[in-house]
């Protein structure tokens, strides 16, 4: 079957992701638009399953700050539940679900995975596009061959490689 061919040539690096999770971002995005979004992502190694909100201090339709009362509180919540903040996430407005210039800029953790939504329209109700990236440590040439078919996303020496998501939970 062409669909399980395909699937199987893609291999770089993956992560599983509770349904709601994907949910709980796209909706923020929507309330937020026409500013963009962000929050934390909690979970562990394995999987990505809760979405934490933030105030964007920013408050603008190009760029995000998460609030450190925000990013604490989350690092509480899961320290609580024995997790980790394993990632952050925000939203394009007007724009693919790509590491912007300025993403790269401000990204500096290279074991976070980085959940980007976009583009947002505020009154269209139909699914909002949400991909997955990790700060390459290495060159993107040498973090994700292409015989490999991950995404990458270069600024400079270094960017982003796309990490495929693979969501679970109902109707996945």
């Amino acid at each position: 079957m062409p669909h399980e061919e395909a699937s199987t040539k893609r291999q770089g690096p993956r992560v599983s992701v509770a349904r709601q999770v994907i949910e709980r971002i796209t909706e923020h995005a929507r309330a937020e638009w026409p500013n963009e979004c962000c929050g934390l992502i909690l979970g562990t190694d394995e999987r990505i399953d809760e979405a934490v909100p933030a105030r964007n201090l920013q408050a603008s339709s190009s760029r995000f700050l998460v609030d450190p009362a925000d990013h604490l509180a989350a690092v509480r919540r899961a320290r609580a539940t024995g997790r980790r903040v394993v990632g952050a996430y925000h939203s394009h407005p007007n724009t693919p679900p790509v590491p912007s210039p300025r993403d790269l800029e401000e990204a500096s953790y290279t074991e976070f995975v980085y959940l980007i939504c976009g583009p947002v329209w505020q009154h269209d109700q139909g699914p909002i596009a949400v991909r997955a990236w990790r700060l390459a440590s290495e060159p993107p040439a040498l973090a994700c061959p292409p015989e490999r078919e991950a995404r990458t996303w270069n600024v400079g020496s270094t960017g982003f490689v796309e990490v495929q998501l693979v969501v679970i939970g109902e109707n996945a």
